[in-house]
């Protein structure tokens, strides 16, 4: 398992002085965007360039170990301290609710992990108590991948009246959809409500799914921000994962993506060799790799039902027309037959 490690000779910071950094990142992502929308890839290579510093593509050596350095550096990390200072500095609840969407492998979890690690070290330059492992604990007591242990946290928040930094929710829709039909839609509107009022024991909520419509209407409409992920590579063979960031009342209003760009945000890069901690990667891939296998397992027994279902159906077809059935011993097949043959004749 990698550990977090705070920089031993990192730049203090007072509160002012990392409120004037938050700005100028948002800056410097922002200062892009007019360019982004008519020459995409100079951008990304610029960006990358700027903050990693190397050219990367897929034969270049995992960043991992080198995350305390980069993770900072990622526009969401300065979002999320932003919020934090505004809580913790200034007494101010402003809550913010990000939704990233995006197919898989587009970087969607590594970039809310890495970003919530990066947020933590920049709170370290102001903030002592943010040591390696209490950021490794947060990061890992903060991210769901699964909807029960989400529920039972927020719960104990409430209870204990604590207050998080941020809160991850990772494929909310295919999540919630696992328990929708056994707990009901009027539960998950209940709980859509709570989240509403998530500011109160959170500074950012982060949810993640393949688009903006397989997130639930109630909890999809509390979004601020929708960041739309890509994995993208330039005509110079550059690779990047590629965020860019849209007001949701933009992101929803636009029906097209060239309409779409006209109102991006801010443009952000990850490089697509970023990992996330070890134990945080064994623990989503256990919950999918279930997740999996309990739905192949239904569709399984659905197949294998189908024959029962078909004999079941033309039992009452034939009820209806006051004819006798015949069960078992074959005869359900002949039965079959004679019902596609009174409706040829018919």
């Amino acid at each position: 398992m990698q550990s977090i490690r705070v920089l031993g000779r990192r730049v203090k910071y007072s509160v002012d002085e990392l409120f004037d950094h938050i700005y100028v990142s948002k800056v410097e992502h922002n200062r892009f965007v007019k360019i982004y929308r008519e020459r995409p890839a100079s951008v990304i290579e610029n960006l990358m360039a700027r903050k990693y510093g190397k050219r990367i593509t897929y034969r270049y050596e995992d960043l991992d170990t080198h995350f305390t350095v980069f993770a900072p550096r990622m526009l969401l990390a300065n979002l999320i301290a932003e919020r934090f200072l505004l809580f913790y500095a200034r007494r101010i609840l402003k809550n913010i609710t990000i939704s990233i969407v995006g197919m898989g492998g587009a970087g969607k979890t590594t970039y809310s992990i890495m970003s919530s690690i990066g947020a933590l070290l920049l709170l370290s330059r102001v903030y002592d108590e943010f040591t390696g492992d209490r950021i490794h604990l947060l990061v890992s007591s903060m991210t769901f991948f699964e909807p029960v242990g989400m529920v039972s946290t927020i719960k104990r928040m409430i209870e204990e009246q604590k207050w998080s930094p941020f809160i991850i929710v990772d494929d909310i829709g295919s999540q919630i959809s696992k328990y929708w039909i056994f707990l009901g839609q009027h539960f998950w509107a209940y709980l859509f409500s709570v989240l509403d009022q998530v500011k109160d024991w959170c500074g950012s909520l982060i949810l993640t799914a393949k688009s903006l419509n397989s997130i639930p209407g109630r909890l999809r409409e509390i979004s601020d921000i929708v960041v739309e992920a890509r994995e993208v590579t330039t005509e110079n063979g550059i690779v990047a994962d590629v965020f860019e960031y849209y007001r949701y009342e933009d992101y929803v209003s636009s029906h097209s993506r060239s309409s779409r760009l006209k109102k991006v945000m801010y443009v952000d890069v990850m490089p697509p060799t970023t990992r996330i901690p070890d134990d945080l990667w064994e623990r989503m891939m256990e919950i999918r790799r279930a997740t999996g296998i309990r739905r192949l397992g239904l569709i399984e027994k659905s197949i294998k039902a189908l024959p029962e279902i078909e004999k079941s159906r033309i039992k009452k077809t034939l009820e209806r027309l006051g004819l006798p059935f015949e069960s078992e011993s074959g005869s359900g097949e002949n039965v079959e037959e004679d019902v596609e043959g009174n409706g040829d004749e018919g």
